[in-house]
């Protein structure tokens, strides 16, 4: 499964933000996209029928997040109706990321422990450590922790957002990358759940 045409243009623009979208953004970052995301169908969102209705809305929930729409994000995200497991962990995923960004670290960790280990994580890390390595930084909390960890861990990363949340150094510009990373490594994988493509549980 891939990204409709409308939906691949979006996240080309969305991957050369530059700078890197904030931790905690005040606002939607362009009106434009907020609008055709708003108005799409999940559906339109990819290039074929989706077999997973729902995994297709956590691709919406996904751009829009990576867009700052933090309110709409948060509405998709919402897994009260879910019966597939591994939707439901994803749409909590992406939940527990919004929160995070909004933010409010507390909650975003209340979705994490629902998320538990989530099939992207190793995926997640890996992005996570060529965000680091392409930032060419050293010494900064981020890169130590990315450096060093064997799974990657949302509380531990939530943890250093909140310290540097507000800051202007080395570590919130990695933080930035590394949530960039985050973002769309998890996209990618709702993309190929959206199709039906199987994934180890």
């Amino acid at each position: 499964m891939h990204l409709s045409a409308t939906a691949s243009r979006i996240k080309t623009i969305l991957e050369q933000r530059d700078p890197a979208p904030p931790l905690a953004p005040a606002a939607t970052w362009r009106s434009d996209l907020f609008d055709e995301l708003r108005t799409a169908s999940d559906a339109e969102m990819l290039a074929a029928p989706p077999k997973d209705d729902d995994m297709a809305q956590a691709v919406r929930s996904g751009l829009l997040l990576w867009n700052d729409a933090l309110d709409t994000a948060h509405a998709l995200a919402m897994s009260d109706d879910v019966d597939d497991d591994l939707a439901r962990q994803t749409l909590d995923y992406w939940h527990g990321i919004m929160h995070r960004r909004e933010p409010d670290y507390p909650n975003s960790k209340y979705w994490f422990r629902r998320v538990g280990v989530h099939p992207a994580f190793p995926s997640v890390l890996a992005a996570a450590r060529a965000a680091v390595a392409a930032a060419d930084s050293s010494g900064d909390d981020a890169t130590a922790l990315i450096a060093t960890a064997d799974e990657w861990d949302p509380f531990a990363f939530a943890d250093l957002c909140e310290r540097h949340e507000t800051t202007d150094d080395a570590t919130n510009a990695v933080l930035r990358a590394v949530q960039v990373a985050e973002i769309a490594s998890l996209l990618d994988f709702s993309v190929r759940g959206a199709g039906g493509v199987a994934v180890e549980r």
